[in-house]
């Protein structure tokens, strides 16, 4: 994740007001909640609150889209996940209405983690397990992701390669609905 936004210079009295911290995804996800931690130790940094503005959809493209818009004066600023961006920009059928120089990165933070799930009274104890039964059911075995195009989704599209198998990969906008479809 990048914390970025639409300007490159903040003025010495900085900040004056509230900074608005856009997430284009939903509550309780990975970046909400590295959003929520950079927020709170920014806030005791700049003396001011940061209020956290969920706008989640299409794999990023409505937050995306909403930071780019605003004025660069540095009290909207947003976190971006690069694979998301990425895939918005580069395909041209999503007409995205920004590109990768509307944003001024700021920081760089991460906290996603690859994982395999399965339940433990399941019959998958390992992923050799999980392999060989995706050989035995080419195209049955289910695995999520949190987007189209997500890191996720291309780590499972890097494993279907490298063991050659094939998943029935199922897609969620960000990892709450993904956790709950899960649970």
């Amino acid at each position: 994740m990048l914390i970025a936004s639409a300007t490159s210079l903040f003025s010495q009295d900085y900040p004056t007001k509230p900074v608005f911290l856009t997430v284009a995804w939903p509550p309780g996800g990975g970046t909400d909640v590295g959003a929520r931690i950079v927020a709170s130790i920014a806030e005791k940094e700049l003396g001011k609150p940061i209020v956290i503005l969920n706008k989640p959809g299409a794999g990023g493209q409505i937050g995306f889209t909403e930071l780019a818009r605003q004025k660069p004066d540095g009290y909207y600023i947003g976190l971006i996940n690069l694979p998301f961006l990425n895939t918005i920009i580069l395909d041209p059928d999503r007409k995205a209405a920004f590109e990768l120089d509307s944003f001024t990165p700021l920081i760089n933070q991460v906290l996603d983690l690859g994982v395999i799930y399965a339940k433990p009274d399941g019959p998958y104890k390992t992923l050799k397990d999980v392999i060989e039964e995706a050989r035995k059911r080419p195209g049955e075995l289910r695995a999520a992701t949190t987007g189209i195009l997500s890191d996720d989704h291309m780590a499972i599209l890097m494993l279907e390669e490298a063991a050659k198998v094939r998943f029935r990969i199922v897609h969620f906008e960000g990892d709450p609905p993904l956790i709950a479809a899960l649970l």
